[in-house]
This record gives C-alpha cells, sequence and structure tokens, in this order.
C-alpha cells in the first residue's frame, strides 16, 4: 500500500472527527486506534513506521488503511462480522441431523 494512499481521501472533516476521537478517553480504544492510524497514514507515514510508534501490527495498520480507503469514516466504527464459534449443543444438533439423515424411510413414511 502506498505511504501516501490515505491522504488523498481525508477531508478536514474527517480530520476533525477522527482527532476528538484519538483524543476522548469516552472513545472506545480500539477505535482511538483506528483513528490514530489514518491520521498518522494521511500524514504520509509508512505502514511499519506507524505500527512502531503506535505499538500494534502492520497488518492491523494496512487493515485500517484499507478500511478506510473503502468506506471512510463509517467503516472505521464498525468490527467486520466473524462467524461464532460452535456449541456443544449445535455439535449435538448437527449430530443429530446426520443421524436422521442416514435412516432408511420407514415404510409408513410414505
Amino acid at each position: 500500500m502506498l505511504a501516501g494512499s490515505a491522504a488523498n481521501k481525508l477531508s478536514d472533516r474527517d480530520r476533525m472527527l477522527l482527532e476528538r476521537w484519538a483524543r476522548r478517553r469516552s472513545t472506545p480504544a480500539r477505535l482511538a486506534l483506528r483513528s490514530r492510524i489514518v491520521i498518522w497514514a494521511a500524514s504520509e507515514l509508512r505502514t511499519r513506521k506507524i505500527a512502531r510508534e503506535l505499538r500494534c501490527d502492520s497488518k492491523t495498520v494496512s487493515r485500517w488503511r484499507r478500511r478506510f480507503e473503502q468506506g471512510g469514516v463509517a467503516g472505521m466504527e464498525k468490527d467486520a462480522l466473524r462467524g461464532g464459534a460452535r456449541t456443544k449443543k449445535s455439535n449435538v444438533l448437527i449430530q443429530q441431523i446426520m443421524g436422521a439423515a442416514r435412516q432408511q424411510p420407514s415404510a409408513a413414511a410414505f
């Protein structure tokens, strides 16, 4: 990703909002970090430099640069959807369905 790619899309209004999020104590920590990443990226700093300064992984910096480029400020607020872990109940249900599907239908069913 190019160093200044987010700079072209950071308006004054967006910058003010991101700076407010980065400063406020009531802002969730993950949103504050994302805001700092985009602000620093707009300053044409390289991904590795931003990661080093903010003490996070360069993959995290790349992810949020890309998310901002794709969705703007709105893309910063939402986390990507993830699949949840299966519960024991869902595993039992899957086994019951698979067992029923393997059984031969009885003559009375027709």
